[in-house]
This record gives structure tokens, sequence and C-alpha cells, in this order.
């Protein structure tokens, strides 16, 4: 484990006095050149908002993590421009410059507003698909689908980030949180319906407003995946697309686009039926 102090010993790792499989070491939070604030952080990256109005994606530990960081680049790289992608303005020595997605993250607004439309819900959905399907058709695996990847435009549009997966030789060994696993052996890598699995339970976040089983530990969700036992989805307007996601039954992130677009047209109909 890691803390952020500016201990005299910082960015060393120590053996926990109270467990000898146990270590620990406290990071030294530091600030490369033109950050004015941090504005987030992971597990190896934070991200600094800087004066000339874009962000710094930068390691947590100084010194590490720029190999992580070059991969994302090439990453970028290969997709080029796409509106359901956060540009990427290119590396420095500090770490990557990106656009600045003013809106923050999906995950934010969720927790902010719990009485977003069905309408907006539904549009973030067939977003995130549009961008894992361009993914896909690019030859990259995202590996990390989730509601803090997916960032938010001054339109309300959704921008994917965070591109630390696999793209043909390259890999930024990223991988998805439990409650976004498919369940599979250590040795399988990962893939397109590992990717649409994610992407299953990133639209029944966001259309549900909670992550699957936030109840259940990390363990326990995977037991339920492992015996394809899934959260209700029957009053949520996609369920079925989301269940098709689950239950692997989607080839390509296109086909999950192609139903979001009709569903979104259907419904559109049924709002405006609305009294």
């Amino acid at each position: 484990m890691v803390f952020p102090s500016l201990h005299k010993e910082s960015n060393t790792w120590t053996q926990d006095p109270d467990n000898p499989y146990h270590s620990f070491r406290y990071i030294q939070e530091y600030t490369p050149p033109g950050v004015v604030k941090r504005i987030g952080a992971g597990n190896s990256s934070v991200v600094g908002f800087l004066e000339d109005g874009t962000v710094l994606k930068y390691p947590l530990v100084k010194g590490e993590g720029m190999e992580s960081l070059a991969v994302e680049k090439a990453i970028y790289n290969a997709l080029g421009h796409h509106e359901r992608i956060v540009r990427c303005l290119g590396i420095t020595e500090h770490g990557l410059k990106l656009e600045f997605a003013s809106q923050g993250s999906v995950t934010y607004h969720l927790s902010k507003d719990p009485a977003l439309s069905t309408e907006l819900r539904l549009r973030w959905c067939r977003q995130a698909a549009e961008a894992v399907a361009f993914l896909h058709s690019k030859g990259v695996i995202h590996c990390d689908l989730n509601t803090n990847n997916l960032l938010l435009d001054a339109e309300l549009n959704a921008l994917l980030s965070d591109f630390q997966g696999t793209f043909k030789d390259l890999d930024g060994y990223a991988m998805e949180s439990a409650r976004y696993f498919l369940p599979r052996e250590a040795t399988s890598p990962p893939n397109e319906v590992t990717d649409l699995f994610a992407l299953g339970t990133l639209m029944y976040t966001i259309m549900a407003g909670i992550e699957p089983y936030p109840e259940l530990s990390d363990a326990e969700v995977e037991e339920r995946y492992r015996r394809h036992t899934f959260p209700d989805t029957n009053d949520i307007v996609c369920g079925r697309m989301i269940l098709r996601c689950w239950n692997t039954e989607y080839a390509r992130a296109k086909e999950v686009v192609h139903d979001l677009i009709s569903l979104e047209q259907q419904s559109g109909s049924d709002f405006q039926a609305l009294p």
C-alpha cells in the first residue's frame, strides 16, 4: 500500500512491523511545472490542471511510471482523433498532455444528481458503446472500462479516457475492477468480449446509478458472475442489452451501438408522447 506524505524516507518500501508479509511506503507528492492543481488521481498516476487549460497525466511516484504513459501515448497515436475519445496533445518529460473534460466524470454526475433523465443516461450508454466500437475497430482493448474513465465535455457528451490496455504487442497492464471483470483464467488475455462484459457493467451503473452488488465483497461478486447470476435489469430500459453483454451474447461493440440507437429512437417517441 502507499500513503501520500512528505516523510523524509518517502518513496522507499518499509516492512510492516506488525506483519512481515506486508510492506508499505510513503509517497512524496510533487507538482510538475505548469500544474496549477490536482484534479484526479489513480493507482499509478495523477491528473493535474495546467495553466493553458489542458491537463497533464503524470506518474504518482516521481521517476516511475513513464513507461505506461508511453504505452498510452502509442495507443493514442494508433487511435487518432474521434469524437468519443479524449484528445491527446502530446507527451513531455513530465507526462501526457490531454484535453480537459470540463464537466468531470460520469461517476461524479451520478452521485451529484440521482434524478438524471433516462434520455441522458441512454445517451451516455450509447456514446460509451461508440467509443468501445471505435477502439476495437483499431485493434485496441481498453481493459479498464468504468464510469471514472468516462468523462464529459461542456455539452455533457461522453469521452472515453485512460488507455493503458492492449494494442498489438503493447500492454499497459490495465485490468478491470471486480464488478467489470469477466471471470476467466489468469492466463486468458483480454479481448473484445471482456471489454463488452465491462461495457455491460458500465451501462448498468449509468442506468441504475450504482455498481452491481454494492453490498457484496469483490470475491462474492466474482462468484456470482461465475454462476451467471447478475442483478435484475427488468426495470432498466436497456436491461436486455446489459444482460446480453454480461452473458457474452454480443460479438461486436457495434452491435450494442445499433441496439442502443434503435432504443433511443423508440424511447424518444415514447417520451414525446408523455403528457
